[in-house]
């Protein structure tokens, strides 16, 4: 098991091989419990510029994910508990789709991805949610693009 006993809201792996067990989420959902944004993350992999970024993320009921899109990564999310609505707009800041996403197991789509440069949401439908979010690296902050508030 890795350890992940004093994490803020973002964490970066610091061994070759990450498991994590069930204990290692109960840390990450106190982190998103301490956080004033209502969400944390671990990541997998161990900095920033890495080519391949997964994270293991917790979401609080009443986080606010704004509408956003990178213009060069696509996004993968698999569902490990709780759901979420992705809500998927156009250019023109109209919504296109709205997907239903929820753990195997709860009647709902358990994996989606989407395109690069797609303007996305998430909207928390239950008290937590635990997903697994996969995309390309590096980080640069400003290689996303947010927008105002958008209609669902």
């Amino acid at each position: 098991m890795t350890d992940v006993t004093a994490i803020p809201e973002v964490e970066f792996a610091t061994e070759s091989v990450i498991a994590l067990d069930e204990t290692a989420i109960a840390r990450i959902r106190q982190a998103a419990h301490a956080s004033p944004r209502r969400r944390a993350r671990f990541c997998l992999h161990t900095d920033p510029d890495a080519s391949l970024h997964n994270m293991l993320i917790v979401l609080l009921h009443g986080t606010v994910v704004p509408v956003h899109r990178h213009h060069d990564k696509p996004e993968c999310y698999h569902m490990v508990s709780g759901l979420v609505t992705l809500h998927l707009f156009n250019d023109a800041g109209q919504p296109i789709r709205h997907v239903a996403l929820g753990a195997p197991g709860s009647g709902r789509e358990f994996v989606c991805r989407i395109v690069a440069g797609q303007w996305h949401s998430v909207e928390v439908e239950s008290d937590e949610v635990v997903l697994l979010e996969s995309t390309s690296g590096p980080f640069r902050p400003e290689d996303t693009e947010y927008r105002a508030p958008t209609p669902l």
